[in-house]
């Protein structure tokens, strides 16, 4: 639930500016986009549609906003890769854990972050995922989200060598284009040059709400009172 439907302005034309960004606000959703020049005139519908469809789309906002249904819905939509960014960080520490490292080892645990090989794509099985998680050239999507996972991705993602690296990462996959990627700080840090970006916010008894639901969803029992 994300409060009343907004009606969000229309894709300016490809001249809207010479700003750096265009900016808009509308309910608890605010948007910026980057302004880029115009050209002197498009010359066929595929570069119009090119310029105003923008193939970055960074989702940011506090936990339990909604990010992740939002960046997912309009990856959908659009037909470009849905990217959690936090699954970098569990596929980091489901590989440490097989590899018998401590995630709590910022050497360690950085070390092995260089040495990875970790991909992902749009969903290659039609299981239910969202996506397709590569470690070494192995699905290990749904391996992610095992219990031993929960219990030690906070460890290795604390590390600032480990976020340097896995950032790095992410934003390789950003660039590639037609990309939705949906974390905190992912407008700001890893992808500042995004031509869509989104700030989610939402009341404290929306997100609490919403998080016991997915706790819920995840057999743990959640009182809200």
């Amino acid at each position: 639930h994300f409060g009343r439907l907004c009606r969000l302005p229309a894709l300016a034309p490809p001249c809207y500016n010479n700003a750096k960004y265009d900016e808009f606000a509308c309910d608890r959703v605010r948007i910026r986009r980057q302004a880029v020049p115009s050209p002197e005139f498009p010359h066929s519908i595929s570069e119009i549609v090119s310029m105003t469809i923008p193939d970055t789309i960074t989702i940011d906002g506090p936990a339990g906003a909604g990010k992740s249904t939002l960046g997912e819905l309009l990856a959908q939509r659009l037909g470009y890769l849905y990217f959690d960014t936090g699954v970098m960080y569990r596929a980091l520490t489901w590989a440490a854990l097989g590899h018998s490292v401590d995630p709590g080892d910022e050497p360690a645990t950085a070390a092995l972050a260089r040495d990875l090989e970790i991909d992902i794509e749009p969903p290659t099985v039609a299981d239910g995922r969202q996506y397709t998680i590569w470690v070494d050239g192995q699905d290990v999507t749904w391996n992610l989200r095992r219990p031993e996972v929960d219990q030690q991705v906070s460890r290795a993602a604390r590390h600032p060598a480990v976020r340097e690296i896995l950032r790095a990462r992410q934003r390789a996959i950003g660039l590639r284009g037609k990309v939705v990627m949906v974390g905190r700080d992912i407008g700001a840090i890893v992808l500042p040059e995004a031509r869509l970006k989104i700030y989610l916010q939402a009341s404290l008894h929306a997100r609490a709400a919403r998080r016991a639901a997915e706790l819920r969803s995840r057999g743990f029992a959640v009182d809200l009172a």
